[in-house]
């Protein structure tokens, strides 16, 4: 399955157009729907018209930093997937992408496109298993609603045929 057979689009986040290009080149053989923004702030705005799968974000940007930015993006979207693309990782910056924002992935530049392209794959993969669950979950939570309500019924049902036979038993005796 490629990827263009998934809900949403893949956005790139980098305030360098070259980068932005480069890792355009390196997916463009992928079917990925690409977007791009060069802020957080444009990739915040894009989202809200697009439905986005997956976001690869640069760490360091003018404005709005890929943090403060994926943090912003996750409250829009509880299962987007995020990967952080840093020149300058930091262990404190990906131990707070990692633990507060629920990172999927921190990838250093230089870029390694067999690693670029594997590292979002695996992100769109990770997508998609998370929408069904959540629509598995959803289903199965209906569903025991629906056993519940017909069990109350099944239960009132029962209760008033044993009244009737209790009747039936007062009358015959």
């Amino acid at each position: 399955m490629n990827a263009s057979e998934w809900d949403g689009h893949l956005l790139i986040v980098d305030d360098e157009d070259m980068i932005l290009d480069l890792i355009k080149r390196q997916l463009k053989d992928e079917g990925y729907n690409i977007l791009t923004a060069s802020s957080g702030e444009a990739a915040l705005q894009i989202m809200k018209t697009h439905p986005v799968a997956v976001i690869v974000s640069d760490q360091s940007m003018p404005g709005m930093d890929g943090i403060t930015f994926l943090g912003k993006a996750r409250q829009m979207d509880e299962d987007i997937v995020l990967i952080m693309l840093t020149g300058n990782a930091t262990l404190g910056d990906a131990l707070e992408a990692i633990n507060q924002l629920k990172i999927f992935s921190y990838i250093t530049k230089p870029l390694s496109a067999s690693t670029l392209r594997s590292t979002i794959r695996d992100a769109f993969r990770h997508h998609e298993m998370t929408s069904v669950y959540r629509v598995t979950m959803k289903r199965t939570y209906l569903l025991n609603e629906q056993l519940k309500k017909e069990n109350t019924r099944l239960a009132e049902q029962i209760k008033e045929l044993e009244m009737k036979l209790e009747n039936s038993r007062r009358v015959a005796s």
